[in-house]
């Protein structure tokens, strides 16, 4: 069993994260999983790096771990590290579950795609349809654009209207899946 010791702990200082994230973690592609190279404290070599945390607004779960001291971070984002070598943007799970880290489950992509690929958050006001708002006796649409960014799409007065403008919208922006607002 490896034991990290304070000389061990001392030399991986001058690592990239690249580097670092591989020294210290291997990737189990079946499990989506980092598993630990070292054991230090309580943590033991073979160990799964991370904790389940559930997010208040969406109750999506993630898994969450610390690196290189700096707060938390998504296991998503350090595995994507271990395996391109570089830092993501932003990191979209294709099945929208949060734990599910495996490769061929993340993707890359834009603020705006990774916006218009969002669940509904329990406290929506948001009709049936994603993006058509109840607003008085009319109905707002409203839709992510390309950098991510929230934007008024008209006012109507039938609720069909407005979900037929949003459905068009969609088609303009492109980048939709068919998992989008469920």
């Amino acid at each position: 069993m490896s034991y990290m010791s304070k000389t061990e702990i001392a030399k991986r200082k001058g690592m990239t994260d690249a580097v670092l994230v591989r020294h210290l973690f291997d990737y189990n592609e079946a499990e989506g999983k980092l598993v630990r190279k070292y054991s230090y404290g309580d943590w033991k070599v073979g160990d799964f790096v991370g904790r389940s945390v559930k997010e208040r607004h969406t109750d999506l779960v993630y898994t969450l771990m610390s690196f290189r001291g700096k707060g938390t971070t998504g296991a998503h984002r350090v595995i994507w590290l271990w395996m391109y070598g570089v830092w993501p943007t932003i990191i979209d799970h294709i099945d929208h579950d949060g734990e599910n880290n495996k490769r061929n489950n993340l993707r890359e992509v834009t603020a705006g795609l990774n916006n218009r690929n969002r669940r509904r958050h329990g406290g929506t006001k948001e009709g049936r349809h994603r993006g058509v708002i109840p607003k008085g006796n009319r109905w707002n649409m409203m839709y992510y654009d390309n950098n991510g960014k929230y934007c008024y799409g008209g006012s109507f007065v039938l609720e069909s209207d407005a979900i037929l403008a949003r459905v068009e919208k969609e088609r303009e922006l492109g980048g939709y899946t068919s998992s989008h607002g469920s």
